[in-house]
């Protein structure tokens, strides 16, 4: 598989931003990814795009062995190995970056506990220009509608604030244009 999907989105500026015109966003969407064989096909898109945003990965580990059939019932328990997944923005970043390619790459950092300090970890780690952090809770983050994020680079640590996703969405874009070589016109 690995079909693709692509949608072209209306970019609207904020008011105050009149100098930019509206923009169309092209985002390209998998339908499938396949860790273990298309790391290489993700990293030849991903050497043509001005912008990465890595808003989920894929699990950081998965089963050593894998079964063709169904997994009886044996015993009372089973023991699974695991073996870890490779990093893919970890990768395009380090791809991107050995090219001097100037791809600005955003990554997220949903973390439980001490949220700051391991998305700054992240994103020195990964060579990420911006990491969008976030506090996993019951009432924030994967199964709730509001979220809170923190945008974070080298040179800027910006809370957005606890809102609706979808705010929190116009919120991301808005600061990242404003703080990042977004802002800056073509030529200079």
């Amino acid at each position: 598989g690995g079909a693709e999907r692509a949608a072209e989105l209306p970019f609207h500026r904020v008011a105050g931003d009149e100098d930019h015109h509206d923009t169309v966003v092209r985002l390209v969407q998998p339908e499938e990814i396949h860790v273990r064989y298309g790391l290489a096909r993700e990293q030849a898109h991903a050497a043509q795009a001005d912008i990465i945003v890595a808003a989920a990965a894929v699990a950081d580990y998965r089963p050593a062995q894998l079964s063709e059939a169904k997994l009886k019932k044996t015993g009372d328990r089973i023991q699974i190995e695991l073996v870890k997944n490779p990093d893919v923005i970890a990768t395009i970043a380090h791809s991107l970056r050995a090219a001097q390619k100037t791809t600005l790459l955003i990554g997220f950092a949903a973390e439980t506990n001490d949220v700051l300090a391991h998305a700054r970890n992240k994103l020195e780690r990964k060579q990420l220009d911006w990491i969008a952090a976030n506090q996993v809770s019951s009432e924030l983050g994967m199964d709730a509608d509001d979220n809170a994020l923190t945008l974070i680079s080298a040179e800027h640590e910006i809370a957005l604030g606890r809102a609706p996703k979808t705010e929190l969405a116009r919120r991301f874009w808005q600061t990242l244009l404003a703080h990042s070589r977004l802002a800056q016109p073509e030529g200079t």
